[in-house]
């Protein structure tokens, strides 16, 4: 209030200086957003000048803090690797100020967050401390990178979540890590009298899990041929008998990203004992 009627200019702080900034055409008592966009996010302030006798007067300053959220962007949003590389993933969010980052594993963050963290968005402004406090068992990595070096698949495939808090809420999204297969254990070969229990072993590690299918060396053709029904880590013959001798190795195959391995090959070779007939 002020005679001669006040003149209005709105200002916002320079992110990059710190310094107040003219909003030209910002010139009314009341500023509108309409929309606000997530790049409105920042310090404002009004000056007040009388005109005439040219007396000015600050206002205190005013932050506006615009939610993070449908904004988070993961890069890579996908990523296939060998077990044992080291990866990358990078996330970036608009919105702000003082945007907080931290990674968790997707499966852990379902399990808490209707029941734990979205009460705590409904308060306002939103206690971001208190997020952190309520995440901090599953977290993983806080800030805008999440570094995963010498790739177990059994412990790190999976899929991870980046999620962005301030104090105007939250906003989340999620990165798939897959594994290739490599196998583990590879069969071995076996020499057996006929009617004992024997068995091959193939074991591999990928994300998804590895899905395993045996296979046999035709003698005629030479050719490896799947044998029905035999899709587990282990080929039992209880008991083997003659006709069981051959060559055999496994295919492990990885599902969604179609990625498969052959083991090595294992023979079984079965004594003529009790079986020489003239």
């Amino acid at each position: 209030d002020s005679f001669p009627a006040p003149e209005y200019q709105w200002e916002m702080m320079n992110r990059t200086t710190g310094e107040f900034e003219p909003i030209y055409w910002e010139m009314n008592n009341t500023q509108v957003f309409d929309p606000i966009d997530y790049e409105d996010y920042g310090t404002y302030r009004c000056e007040v000048t009388t005109p005439t006798i040219n007396e000015t007067i600050t206002s205190e300053e005013a932050v506006i803090t615009v939610s993070p959220n449908n904004s988070v962007t993961i890069e890579p949003s996908m990523m296939t690797v060998d077990n044992g590389s080291d990866v990358n993933f990078t996330c970036s969010a608009l919105g702000g100020p003082n945007n907080t980052f931290i990674w968790v594993r997707s499966d852990e963050l379902d399990v808490i967050f209707e029941s734990y963290i979205q009460p705590l968005l409904s308060t306002t402004p939103v206690d971001v401390s208190n997020i952190i406090s309520e995440l901090s068992d599953i977290i993983l990595e806080n800030g805008t990178i999440l570094f995963i070096e010498s790739i177990n698949a059994t412990l790190d495939g999976g899929t991870y979540e980046c999620v962005v808090i301030n104090e105007a809420g939250l906003g989340r999204n999620d990165t798939t890590l897959y594994v290739r297969p490599v196998i583990t254990q590879q069969p071995m070969n076996i020499e057996t009298r006929a009617n004992l229990t024997v068995a091959l072993t193939c074991i591999a590690d990928s994300f998804p899990a590895p899905e395993y299918q045996w296979e046999m060396m035709n003698r005629t053709s030479g050719e490896f041929e799947p044998i029905d029904g035999e899709t587990d880590t282990t080929l039992v013959f209880d008991p083997i008998d003659y006709e069981d001798y051959g060559t055999y190795r496994c295919e492990v195959t990885t599902p969604t990203i179609n990625e498969d391995i052959t083991s090595e090959e294992a023979v079984i070779t079965v004594s003529p004992n009790n079986s020489v007939t003239i």
